[in-house]
């Protein structure tokens, strides 16, 4: 005979929204998988050139800021934790119209 479950989703107190542009993944020495969680963007430039002329003044040049990764969390999980989360996500992103891509050689 066939049972159900019902499971109620609640937030801790600390739960908050991670915004997100990639991850880069690691193992411990004890086998978990690591995955820092980050987003990506430029640092505002180190300075700017100002041409003035009166009252008017206009930006002429501007040393780039560099890229960043700002890592915004971590999250240790058991490999096969990291494979069933791998494959829902696989699942989702095909869900909202995500094609995957097939991997070629040179990318393993």
């Amino acid at each position: 005979m066939k049972k159900q479950i019902v499971i109620d989703f609640d937030r801790g107190d600390d739960y908050r929204m991670i915004p997100m542009t990639g991850a880069w993944a690691t193992h411990t020495p004890t086998g978990d998988i690591v995955a820092e969680i980050f987003v990506e963007r430029r640092l505002p430039p180190r300075e700017v050139t100002l041409e003035v002329d009166g009252a008017q003044a206009r930006e002429i040049d501007q040393q780039a800021g560099r890229l960043v990764r700002e890592v915004q969390a971590g999250l240790v999980m058991r490999p096969e934790v990291a494979l069933a989360f791998g494959q829902w996500l696989i699942a989702k992103a095909q869900q909202a119209g995500v094609k995957p891509q097939v991997p070629s050689e040179e990318t393993n």
